[in-house]
């Protein structure tokens, strides 16, 4: 009988499967036939470590190896495994590969004393296993939000007087002296552009391919490439194409994406980017709301620096930041290295947007996206307003649908009033300011101010609005 791993479960925020395209060098590299005994790989939230060690976990299992996986988030509850599994070895079971999930989380809760009764006992059962982790032939994997240099820096600043310090030296002592190979988890490493076109068309082989191209671009631009974003694009794409529990306009996608297309391409990418938007920001964009939320508000001069090089980064400004920031950015998952350019990137337009959203204060300041009707997206449709989670739309007549369409697509040139007359069908300079001031006062009901600029004597341009972003 195959064995099956002790696994203190939590939800996966990447799927195993899509994982297996993500990350299919180092499964290669990890796994049970590359000889490979020791591994610390880490990297920043939803990134895929929790589902990179449990794959490599069942994988072992499957070849007959005993197996104990330990997750670190379990809090309390690892107590009570740690005592089972110390007790069988001390009856005479084997000694299990180690696979120890999240080590700073749980590293962390023991040095908070947030589990103060119990840290000593499961420091003491855990050395025990370390020790007795067959040497030579036994695996010990570990993951971590955290690089091992930032890791240490962690454990010396938490340290508590009442957790027992030799407990803690000796866990560390087994630890460094497995020498670990350090592999930092980067799914933009391998192809990742090429593997992402791969995920999409594999979800459209049932139906037509005429909107592959749109829906690779829709994901890539919004994704970056991002598991914790790109996973759930994925998964939602699939579940259009199945159509699983479809509301009305959802059917609408499923119908498109079936044996006779109705849309034009351009259109249904439009459409089928803003609806993932709206999927991203209520699941994926989460966990990297968190971490951009916590660099924002961390305290120590490194980690604030940190967050103003994040912002240079994301405005376009700075693209190659300092070591030490680069590190901390690096290990949050909110930054990958280009292969192409060399250059540290943002991944994706909705991390980008959250980084700039994010005011002075630490509240979110508007963002602002055009979404054309499926009717008649040239002449009709609404404003999307973002907030955090908040989402407000605006419904636009044809003229203001016009009018903003033509300020956003240039928006450094200055309009005149004939040429706004030509292009929305307006016949006088009154028509034109009229239908402005009814924009502009749509706009200011709405909270937006500065959306749209009259520059005096010339005509009119957009404002001064930061987050107004094209189509």
């Amino acid at each position: 009988m195959t064995p099956t791993p002790t696994v203190a479960t939590s939800e996966q925020p990447v799927h195993k499967a899509a994982l297996r395209k993500i990350y299919p060098h180092l499964l290669a590299e990890l796994g049970e036939a590359s000889g490979k005994l020791r591994a610390f790989f880490y990297g920043g939230r939803s990134l895929g470590k929790s589902t990179l060690l449990e794959t490599l976990a069942y994988d072992a299992a499957d070849r007959n190896r005993h197996i104990f996986f330990i997750e670190g988030k379990s809090g309390h509850g690892i107590h009570r495994i740690l005592v089972e599994r110390a007790a069988a070895i001390r009856r005479g079971d084997a000694a299990p590969d180690l696979y120890l999930d999240d080590i700073d989380h749980l590293l962390s809760s023991l040095l908070r004393n947030e589990m103060h009764d119990t840290a000593d006992h499961i420091l003491s059962h855990l050395n025990f296993l370390l020790s007795k982790v067959p040497a030579g032939k036994g695996r010990f994997f570990i993951s971590s939000a955290l690089s091992p240099s930032r890791l240490s820096e962690l454990v010396y600043s938490l340290r508590q007087p009442e957790l027992d310090a030799g407990l803690l030296r000796e866990f560390f002592s087994f630890v460094l002296e497995q020498k670990f190979e350090c592999i930092r988890l980067d799914p933009w490493s391998y192809r990742w552009q090429e593997r992402l076109g791969e995920l999409v068309r594999i979800r459209l082989s049932k139906a037509t391919s005429a909107y592959f191209e749109s829906c690779r671009v829709s994901i890539l631009e919004l994704t970056g490439g991002h598991p914790a974003l790109l996973i759930q694009c994925l998964h939602e794409l699939n579940r259009l194409v199945t159509g699983e529990e479809l509301d009305p306009v959802e059917q609408g996608f499923a119908q498109a994406l079936g044996e006779r297309p109705k849309l034009d391409p351009q259109q249904f990418g439009v459409l089928l980017e803003r609806h993932l938007e709206d999927v991203l920001v209520q699941t994926g964009l989460q966990p990297l709301r968190l971490s951009i939320g916590n660099l924002r508000n961390a305290e120590g001069p490194d980690l604030r620096d940190a967050w103003q090089s994040l912002v240079a980064l994301a405005q376009g400004v700075n693209e190659f930041p300092p070591p030490k920031l680069r590190e901390i950015l690096l290990d949050e998952g909110l930054i990958y290295k280009s292969k192409e350019s060399g250059a540290y990137v943002v991944p994706g337009r909705l991390v980008i947007r959250e980084i700039l959203s994010v005011s002075a204060d630490g509240h979110h300041r508007p963002a602002l996206m055009l979404a054309p009707n499926p009717e008649a997206p040239n002449v009709r449709g609404e404003l999307v307003i973002r907030s955090g989670l908040k989402r407000e739309t605006i419904e636009l007549s044809e003229s203001m649908w016009v009018l903003l369409t033509l300020f956003i697509d240039d928006p450094d040139r200055i309009f005149t009033p004939e040429e706004l007359q030509k292009h929305t069908g307006l016949t006088s300079d009154a028509a034109v300011r009229s239908a402005i001031q009814r924009l502009i006062a749509k706009l200011r009901a709405g909270g937006l101010e500065s959306v749209v600029e009259n520059v005096y004597g010339k005509g009119y341009r957009k404002g001064s609005e930061p987050h107004f972003r094209a189509r």
